[in-house]
């Protein structure tokens, strides 16, 4: 993996700052330890820092073509480029390194800015075309790779990360609160939009072209989902099997040392098998272990990595300190309250002391259903055809009952929505309602109608081309939860360890093909990942394909009323988030007692204050104060 960065200035005559471009790409080298490299023409300036993978004495970037009129600064790996460069060398095209970046200013000249339609892999790429004096960024299918971009009259800036951006002199650091707005319903910050305002995230699947001032975005790629499927299941399991299997083997390239990441969960286990199955070597895998046995799955990971014979190295995590928290949130620039951005760091960090390339289960519940969330939308549509509509009017009351954050509650509301918006409904933590409780006078505004998150989850699932509820929460997912969280979760909390991870389970050719299947042979009579798990019987143990799920959470609510109590309460009621005037006293001094009074079996707020202590810190350090971002420059340098 890398980082990349760059300035695109209008005017001809206009110089790049080369000071300026050299402290945007400082700040990135936790991407790219490796090498630096920097190419400026006038007003143009590509920046590049280097994780060495493939080609490791010839991957110097920004990377140029014959003439030096196509340059290129790129972060991802394309899967395919033995094969793109084996058509590119009969129709005439030289090539001096053996790396898959050279592919790309070759395939761009044949192609412009189309050339992302051949490419197979996890990219974001800048091209600078000299002779059409043109900027071309894109980002790939599913967004496994970020990039993020600020234009004003003047000038267009790019980076792999936001704290690159606001390093740039006339960058300005302020609060966009349509995007927080999501972010207290989500956790995350929806793309196209950033915490910062003026400063755009490229969107997964998405090419972005700049010259003379003008900006164009495009979308270039979207999964498609069917109603219907002709094909029997013994043939789509054969389909997926061999396909799975070439997406597996497709990610072994490396002259660096590789491994998996393993927990006791099927889609981790079944890439692990795979693995196993085309590498003549021992397969290096690690894992980590929770205090809390709710938590943990290592004893399992164990177990199934002796049986492949795995070199195996186990973790213990415990609860966050502070100091940790305040660094995994300079990773992330932005609000994130995903909580298992935790034990993914601690994953990452013991992964990075053997390997520098780490394959993953990531994507395996978006493309099977795995969620619980399936079988709760595939449960309530089946009550709102058996259960008439004036009796769930009747029921819905009951729902005033319930303690606020009760579970079970959701279900009660769901009833009385349609499967879209009752979608929405299950995953937010402060929703329409709360936020009216919880903003002051002068964010009120951000509760109309056109700011609503609910209305922009429907948005997307009204674009999804099947009318089955499993496949439009699969696509909403795939637009949303996966590339939004998940992905960044992943890539933040990797690349701040210098650790590339390759997920089999998000090629977008498999995702293709599975999303053609029909949703009953994902999810059928309760069972999650029925065809998966089905297929897989031939390759693992009946015990790892029937384990319970457990995801990869942390006892949030535990830690809030132990150990990280204290800290808690004084960042929440210090004065100086009250200060600023968004928040109601009064809603956050109930939520806090509810909190500590309320029984962990009924209510769970861990999350709820995770979204708040991380929008907090954020402000802080982001908003109020340069010196976070100061103090980490002068450490990267």
């Amino acid at each position: 993996m890398c980082g990349i960065c760059g300035v695109y200035n209008y005017r001809a005559d206009d110089p790049v700052d080369g000071s300026a471009l050299e402290t945007m790409k400082d700040l990135l080298a936790h991407r790219g330890p490796d090498e630096d490299g920097t190419h400026i023409e006038e007003h143009v300036g590509l920046g590049h820092r280097r994780l060495s993978i493939i080609g490791l004495s010839t991957g110097r970037q920004p990377l140029a073509n014959e003439d030096e009129s196509v340059w290129v600064s790129f972060n991802g790996e394309i899967y395919n480029h033995r094969e793109l460069r084996q058509g590119l060398l009969a129709r005439g095209h030289r090539f001096r390194t053996e790396t898959d970046t050279e592919v790309l200013v070759h395939l761009y000249e044949e192609k412009g800015a189309n050339f992302v339609d051949d490419l197979r892999g996890m990219f974001a790429i800048a091209i600078w075309d000299r002779k059409a004096r043109k900027l071309v960024l894109a980002r790939d299918r599913l967004g496994k790779k970020p990039l993020y971009w600020y234009a004003d009259s003047e000038r267009l800036i790019f980076a792999s990360e936001l704290k690159s951006i606001l390093s740039y002199p006339g960058v300005e650091r302020s609060p966009n609160w349509k995007a927080l707005h999501h972010y207290l319903s989500l956790a995350y910050v929806p793309a196209p939009l950033t915490a910062f305002e003026g400063i755009a995230t490229l969107p997964a699947a998405h090419v972005l072209e700049v010259s003379d001032g003008k900006v164009d975005v495009r979308r270039y790629w979207d999964i498609e989902f069917r109603d219907g499927d002709d094909r029997s299941l013994d043939e789509l399991e054969q389909e997926l099997d061999e396909a799975f299997d070439e997406t597996v083997k497709i990610r072994l390239e490396s002259e660096v040392p590789l491994g998996v990441f393993l927990s006791g969960g099927v889609d981790s286990s079944a890439v692990a098998q795979r693995m196993s199955k085309h590498i003549d070597r021992s397969l290096m895998s690690t894992t980590i272990r929770f205090e809390d046995p709710k938590y943990d799955e290592s004893e399992q990971a164990t177990e199934f990595a002796k049986l492949l014979g795995a070199d195996h190295q186990v973790r213990d995590v415990g609860a966050g300190s502070t100091d940790l928290i305040e660094k995994i949130l300079w990773h992330f620039d932005e609000p994130f309250a995903d909580p298992s951005a935790l034990p993914t760091y601690y994953l990452c960090q013991a992964a990075r002391e053997s390997l520098t390339v780490a394959i993953s289960g990531d994507g395996g519940d978006e493309l099977f259903a795995g969620y619980s969330r399936y079988g709760q939308i595939a449960r309530e549509e089946s009550l709102r055809g058996r259960v008439p509509s004036m009796l769930r009017q009747l029921v819905r009351p009951f729902a005033t009952f319930y303690p606020k954050y009760a579970r079970g509650k959701t279900l009660l509301d769901n009833l009385n929505l349609d499967a879209g918006a009752a979608t929405a409904n299950s995953f937010f933590y402060f929703d329409g309602r709360d936020k009216a409780s919880m903003y002051s006078d002068e964010l009120a505004g951000y509760l109309a109608d056109q700011h609503r998150t609910d209305r922009l989850f429907a948005s997307i699932w009204n674009e999804c081309g099947s009318n089955d509820p499993i496949s439009r929460a699969q696509f909403l997912d795939y637009r949303s939860y996966l590339v939004d969280d998940i992905l960044v979760k992943v890539d933040r909390m990797s690349m701040a360890h210098s650790l590339e991870v390759r997920s089999p389970l998000l090629d977008h050719r498999l995702a293709e093909l599975v999303a053609t299947f029909p949703s009953s042979t994902k999810l059928r009579d309760g069972e999650a990942k029925f065809i998966f798990r089905r297929m897989l019987s031939k390759h693992l143990p009946h015990e790892v394909l029937n384990r319970p799920k457990r995801g990869f959470a942390v006892p949030l609510h535990r830690w809030f009323r132990g150990e990280l109590r204290d800290w808690l309460r004084d960042v929440l009621f210090d004065g100086t988030l009250l200060a600023r005037g968004y928040f109601r006293r009064e809603y956050l001094e109930n939520l806090w007692k509810t909190h500590q009074d309320g029984g962990s079996k009924i209510i769970d707020l861990g999350t709820h204050f995770w979204i708040l202590l991380m929008f907090e810190l954020w402000h802080r350090n982001y908003i109020d104060s340069t010196k976070f971002l100061e103090s980490e420059l002068v450490a990267a340098r």
